[in-house]
């Protein structure tokens, strides 16, 4: 196996097991509609247990969602490791982020039928890890193809 294979597994692991490690320490910090403020009024953070997608929508699809974060996680690597490890280190980030910030969140929802989120910036719907990293996963996907059909 390339090393940039080996590679992309590892971020893959390594944004999974961050995404793991803050949602585990936040379950046992945070109890019940407990709220830490970290900066009044802007960022703080709060436990939610989320059964739909961003922003909350589609509840208790857990099924669906199930099935299509594996979908998803899948033609990642699958795409990932058939052509785009040739691609470079922009490609590379993306599809690492994005895969494993998806594994974490598919993690969550085949354990405990809910994502775990837990951090709450009062002007955004609350979120955790895995979201952020599929958020700038997404962001260079999209560099990546909008350079790619400029060219």
């Amino acid at each position: 196996m390339p090393a940039k294979k080996a590679y992309f597994f590892a971020l893959t692991a390594f944004v999974f097991l961050v995404d793991r490690i803050t949602k585990v320490c936040m379950v046992c910090v945070l109890s019940g509609a407990q709220e830490k403020s970290v900066i009044p009024n802007l960022f703080s953070l709060r436990l939610v247990y989320n059964s739909g997608t961003a922003f909350g929508m589609f509840k208790d699809s857990t099924r669906a969602l199930v099935g299509l974060s594996t979908v998803f996680v899948a033609v990642i690597a699958a795409s990932y490791l058939s052509h785009f490890y040739k691609k470079g280190l922009l490609v590379f980030l993306a599809m690492s982020l994005l895969a494993g910030g998806a594994l974490g969140n598919l993690y969550d929802r085949v354990r405990y039928g809910f994502v775990v989120d837990f951090i709450d910036c009062k002007f955004w719907s609350v979120f955790n890890v895995a979201d952020i990293c599929i958020t700038i996963g997404a962001a260079l996907a999209f560099i990546y193809f909008a350079r790619r059909k400029e060219a």
